[in-house]
């Protein structure tokens, strides 16, 4: 199935200052995490962006959430591993209608993939980028992203997910997005 912009909602998982350094290949992770956020913004699609427990894990590292421009923005912190033990987020999920659900954030084998199987329970069509997702150790991140793909989830790359969106040269965000990837 391709990723339809009118029907997506994007996630940013726990990308925070105390946790983030942490992870394995994190500065391949950050600069793709920066593209992943011009994809949304030149989209304008919804972020949900979510904070494990800040005052342990400090907050979300100041020059990514200083990259979000999207109108559609939406901020919570929780205690629980997935976004969706929180009422918070279920509640704006809801408000916002959408029924395909895209996963970027830390770590991959725990907040990453319990919201994935929380989302698909739900009948969420659920998607996760590879290249934005990441774990302490890399076979964390190798058998998280195992576990995904044999639950249902649409594994993709930031390439594919930008080329899905416009679909074609003639939307009107072709050529600022795919200036994003080259």
């Amino acid at each position: 199935m391709l990723i339809d912009e009118s029907k997506l909602l994007c996630f940013l998982i726990d990308i925070q200052e105390k946790l983030f350094p942490k992870i394995f290949d994190n500065q391949s992770i950050f600069h793709k995490v920066k593209t992943y956020l011009q994809i949304i913004n030149n989209m304008n699609l919804p972020l949900i962006l979510t904070e494990q427990y800040p005052k342990g894990l400090g907050k979300t590292i100041d020059v990514i959430e200083s990259d979000i421009k999207t109108k559609n923005f939406f901020k919570f912190q929780k205690t629980s591993f997935s976004c969706m033990r929180s009422d918070d987020v279920k509640d704006q999920l809801s408000n916002l209608g959408k029924k395909q659900v895209l996963l970027c954030g830390i770590e991959t084998h725990i907040c990453v993939l319990q919201t994935a199987f929380d989302l698909k329970e739900m009948d969420y069509d659920v998607f996760i980028l590879d290249e934005c997702v990441g774990s302490r150790n890399k076979l964390d991140k190798e058998i998280g992203l195992s576990r995904l793909r044999k639950f249902g989830c649409t594994i993709l790359t930031l390439e594919m997910l930008a080329f899905e969106l416009v679909r074609g040269s003639v939307h009107p965000n072709f050529k600022s997005i795919s200036d994003l990837i080259k």
